[in-house]
């Protein structure tokens, strides 16, 4: 049974870090697909900010009394810190992924050892749960940030 667990949660995680981004509808700023140049599938840092046909970032926008528009820089801020930590709480699932593939490495040159297999085991189960909680984090931030740019 407990390997049975074992293989889920780590076929789970790792199909949960690589299509996370599938399991969301069509971006709610459709021209930002044009100017998304993502590295490792990491999002970009103006994810959450309002852009135009020439990647211009033109929101979120305030306009003034005399009839002038600018940036909400707090607003601006917020969304680009949101997008930061997106992209460090995927790092941080790509990291957890790397300790279970090392992990496995261990288990496999631990020869038999008792001491070795349970080192081994402990670090695929601590390097398990960092992934689940990167994966629950990643979903929070992904619902703010989709929050804000609907706002």
């Amino acid at each position: 049974m407990k390997k049975l667990l074992f293989t889920f949660l780590l076929v789970t995680s790792v199909f949960g870090l690589f299509n996370f981004q599938s399991a969301y509808a069509a971006d709610p700023v459709p021209a930002a697909k044009n100017c998304s140049n993502a590295f490792l599938g990491l999002p970009t840092w103006y994810k959450y900010l309002e852009l135009d046909a020439d990647c211009t970032v033109t929101g979120p926008s305030v306009t003034k009394d005399d009839g002038t528009t600018r940036l909400d820089m707090s607003k601006v801020i917020t969304r680009v810190a949101l997008a930061i930590i997106d992209i460090l709480m995927r790092i941080g699932g790509m990291v957890a992924f790397g300790f279970i593939v090392y992990s496995g490495f261990r288990f496999v040159m631990s020869q038999g050892n008792p001491d070795q297999e349970k080192a081994a085991r402990e670090t695929a189960i601590n390097a398990l749960i960092g992934m689940v909680i990167t994966i629950f984090a990643i979903a929070i931030v992904t619902f703010i940030g989709r929050r804000l740019t609907t706002i």
